[in-house]
C-alpha cells in the first residue's frame, strides 16, 4: 500500500497531537489546588504583593490580592476565588477596574502547572500558576502579543 506524502505527514501529526494529550492530567476537584492555600509574598525594592488563599468548602477556594508601596499603603486589591461548577473549575476575580467579576476556566492541571484562561477578557487572558516548588511559586499573568508579567511568590504561611 503506498501513502503519499502529504498523507503521511498528516497521519503522523495527529499521532503526535493524540499522543501529547493522552499523558495530560486533569483535575479531578478543588482537592488537586490545595497547593495554593496559605501566604505568598514577592517583595520588590517599590512594592510589595501578597496572595492568600483558604479553603471555604469542597467547592470553593477564596482569596485576595494586594499590591502596596514599601511603606505600606495600599495600591491596589483584589477577591479571588477558584470554584468548581458543574465538573469543571474557574477563577474569579472581582478587581476595581470593572463593575463584574471576571471568570477564567481551568484549561490545564499538571505536574504542579494550573492554567485559566478567558480568551473573550481585554486583559489578561490567562492566567497561569507554576508552584517550583511547595514554597515557591511563579505566576504569568499574560495576553496578547506578548504583553503581560510575572510574579514571583514565597509562601510565608
Amino acid at each position: 500500500m503506498m501513502i503519499r506524502k502529504s498523507g503521511f505527514w498528516k497521519i503522523f501529526f495527529l499521532t503526535g497531537v493524540i499522543t501529547q494529550n493522552a499523558g495530560a492530567q486533569t483535575c479531578s476537584g478543588l482537592d488537586d489546588l490545595e497547593i495554593f492555600l496559605g501566604s505568598w509574598q514577592e517583595i520588590k525594592e517599590d512594592k510589595k504583593t501578597f496572595e492568600v488563599w483558604y479553603k471555604v468548602s469542597s467547592n470553593t477556594i477564596e482569596g485576595s490580592a494586594s499590591i502596596s508601596d514599601q511603606s505600606g499603603n495600599l495600591k491596589n486589591s483584589e477577591n479571588l476565588r477558584i470554584v468548581e461548577m458543574s465538573d469543571e473549575i474557574f477563577y474569579i476575580a472581582k478587581v476595581s477596574e470593572n463593575s463584574l467579576p471576571i471568570s477564567f476556566k481551568l484549561i490545564r492541571c499538571e505536574e504542579n502547572r494550573y492554567e485559566f484562561e478567558n480568551p473573550q477578557h481585554d486583559f489578561p487572558k490567562k492566567i497561569s500558576y507554576l508552584f517550583k516548588s511547595p514554597t515557591i511559586l511563579l505566576v504569568q499573568v499574560s495576553g496578547e502579543d506578548g504583553d503581560g508579567f510575572e510574579i514571583n511568590f514565597q509562601k510565608i504561611r
